[in-house]
């Protein structure tokens, strides 16, 4: 029952109030942010937009135009620690933090503060928002690197949460043998999240019908 439904630029642009998309995630989903603002801006407003300060961002980026608002924020979903780690040492530039999951010397305590910073003025709620989980990478924690986010949405929020997992990836797509399998753990997932406002991408689905690589996906 899932279907893609596609907007002009003309569309994007022609919206009577005011929306916002954010888009949380690692490098593929930065190029979906990118994709978004390439859909927005003119070619006279992206001819140095290689220099620019979102065109060379890696942590948080914002573009604004017209009633339409498209935000991206660096999320190692792939890197969160599990609950009971006693302890992380992350670099931050010249800088190193230590400590444990309520640091920031955390992926996942920074994550989470992040989250808890995107709800914290409702003036500013995104209308959509697409998460990277860890789904499909190594360690990964279902109720403590997703379910802990996902019922983290105020219950007053409209809008709708979209996860992604590593399995939307053009080069491995279709090369997964157990496709039923991957398709049952989001069903299971969704329905233990139990939240209308939230759906799982078919990251594997959408890449192998959209994939324009070789056989092999190489």
């Amino acid at each position: 029952g899932c279907k893609i439904e596609t907007f002009s630029k003309e569309d994007l642009l022609s919206i009577p109030e005011k929306k916002s998309i954010y888009v949380i995630g690692t490098s593929r989903e930065r190029g979906v942010f990118l994709s978004l603002v390439d859909m927005l801006l003119e070619p006279k407003e992206k001819e140095h937009f290689g220099d620019s300060v979102v065109g060379q961002c890696w942590g948080r980026a914002v573009v604004e135009k017209g009633n339409m608002k498209v935000s991206y924020q660096d999320f190692r979903a792939n890197s969160f620690e599990q609950p009971d780690d006693l302890g992380a040492i992350q670099c931050h530039n010249d800088k190193v933090v230590r400590g444990g999951l309520q640091s920031n010397g955390s992926m996942l305590g920074n994550a989470t503060a992040f989250w808890n910073e995107l709800f914290e003025d409702e003036t500013m709620w995104p209308d959509v928002i697409y998460l990277l989980s860890g789904h499909k990478t190594n360690d990964f924690n279902f109720e403590a690197h997703t379910l802990s986010f996902a019922q983290n949405i105020p219950p007053s929020w409209r809008g709708t949460l979209i996860i992604g997992d590593y399995e939307f990836n053009a080069k491995r797509a279709g090369l997964d043998r157990n496709r039923q399998g991957y398709q049952d753990a989001l069903i299971k997932m969704l329905d233990v999240i139990s939240d209308p406002r939230v759906r799982w991408l078919d990251g594997e689905g959408i890449s192998t019908e959209q994939r324009m690589y070789a056989e092999r996906g190489e």
